[in-house]
């Protein structure tokens, strides 16, 4: 594939165009997902399942979804929640309250789609779909 075409640091034709080379090669892509928000009415046609990425580099002052942009797993306090007891010292899995949360996991594509697939009958009677989202989705071009 040849094209001329970047928006800042992302050259678009990052995409390959090769083909799987089986079944086996999509069961082991994964991609970084923080969100699966379900019936979405303003991102499309329809009810919507949207699909949020991790992941974008291009930092964009209007950026709806901050917590996007890193790649990287990422632990968040959310301050009305804690219960300042210094008994789970900012681990996850420890806080008794829920006030750390972990931000994006991984997913393959037959977990993702498994995932939408319980929408199903939503996207059939409304005329909807998938919306994917970001982050950037195409720093996950492969997995889409």
């Amino acid at each position: 594939m040849s094209c001329d075409c970047q928006i800042g640091s992302i050259d678009c034709c990052t995409v390959s165009e090769e083909p799987r080379s089986s079944e086996m090669d999509s069961k082991a892509l994964t991609a970084r997902v923080f969100n699966i928000q379900r019936y979405s009415l303003n991102d499309g046609e329809g009810i919507r399942t949207v699909v949020f990425f991790k992941g974008c580099p291009l930092k964009c002052p209007w950026c709806a979804n901050p917590e996007s942009r890193s790649i990287d797993l990422v632990n968040i306090r959310r301050e009305s929640k804690c219960l300042h007891c210094d008994v789970c010292e900012q681990d996850v899995d420890e806080c008794p309250s829920g006030a750390f949360e972990q931000v994006g996991y991984d997913v393959t594509v037959e977990q993702l789609l498994a995932e939408i697939a319980k929408d199903d009958v939503f996207y059939h009677t409304s005329g909807g779909g998938v919306t994917l989202s970001g982050g950037e989705v195409l720093v996950h071009g492969k997995f889409c």
